[in-house]
């Protein structure tokens, strides 16, 4: 699904941007808005695809939740979906994977997976092993926020999911 949409970018983003984007702006954001016109070329709305649409009817949601899903690529090797929610206004919950292809995709992805931990850490320190869950957890006490970071191993599509959470949504 994501090469078919991804032709339609015009722009590229690094999934490490993409993270330290919304970790910085988290707060701040109350609507789609508030993000879209900076993001807008880089990333492509998915949200109404049929996809989309069969994953949203399946997923437990809050009273007045709106869910958007946009894809994004990052360069030939890398793409990824990352979704937001939004409750009564409040930016509840962001995800980003992030998708490796072609030969060497779980190398690469390990790669991709060191260096996000590292730019997590240099803000988090080392964070909490949460191995039956997520690979890691940290939280931001002073924001209200609860961070994942999980890479999944599995063949043919390893990939790696990063995870902003609003306490209030967990």
């Amino acid at each position: 699904m994501l090469e078919a949409y991804s032709k339609n970018l015009k722009e590229k983003i690094g999934y490490i941007d993409l993270i330290a984007y919304f970790l910085a702006n988290f707060n701040k954001i109350r609507k789609i808005d508030d993000f879209i016109s900076e993001l807008q070329p880089k990333v492509l709305d998915i949200t109404d695809t049929p996809e989309q649409q069969k994953i949203r009817l399946m997923e437990e949601s809050y009273p007045s939740e709106q869910g958007y899903s946009f894809i994004f690529q990052e360069d030939s090797t890398f793409g990824g979906i990352f979704d937001v929610d939004f409750v009564n206004d409040v930016l509840a919950n962001f995800r980003a994977q992030l998708f490796a292809k072609g030969f060497f995709a779980s190398g690469k992805m390990n790669k991709k997976y060191d260096s996000v931990l590292e730019f997590i850490m240099n803000k988090y320190a080392k964070g909490t092993d949460r191995l039956s869950v997520y690979d890691k957890t940290w939280h931001d006490e002073k924001r209200g926020l609860v961070i994942t970071l999980r890479k999944v191993k599995e063949s043919p599509k390893p990939s790696i999911s990063f995870t902003i959470v609003d306490e209030r949504f967990t």
